[in-house]
C-alpha cells in the first residue's frame, strides 16, 4: 500500500529509498570509470579496402582501438559504428 505525502514515512520506507539511492550512485561511479572505446574488426565483405582514412590524421586498420573522447568524439564514434564498408564495435574497459 502507498502511503500519502501527508504521512510519515516509515522506517522500512525509508531504508528502502536510502538503498535505492546509494545502488545508484554506486553503479554511476562505475559507469564514470569505464573508458569507452570503439575497436575497428576489419572491412566488409567484399569491400576492397585495407584501411580507413577517416581523417587526414587518423588512419584506422584492423585492430586499432580508439578511445572515445580522447582519440575520437562522440560523434565521430557514433559514425564509425553506422559505417557498412568497415565493421566497427563498440567495448568498455
Amino acid at each position: 500500500m502507498t502511503r500519502k505525502k501527508t504521512e510519515p514515512a516509515t522506517t522500512e520506507e525509508i531504508k528502502e529509498e536510502v538503498e535505492v539511492e546509494t545502488v545508484e550512485e554506486q553503479i554511476e561511479e562505475e559507469n564514470e570509470n569505464k573508458t569507452r572505446n570503439i575497436v575497428c574488426v576489419g572491412a566488409a565483405e567484399n569491400s576492397g579496402s585495407f584501411c580507413l582514412v577517416y581523417r587526414d590524421d587518423l588512419t584506422i586498420y584492423p585492430g586499432l582501438l580508439l578511445e572515445v573522447g580522447k582519440e575520437i568524439n562522440e560523434d565521430e564514434a557514433a559514425d564509425l559504428l553506422s559505417l557498412t564498408t568497415f565493421k566497427f564495435k563498440e567495448v568498455t574497459k
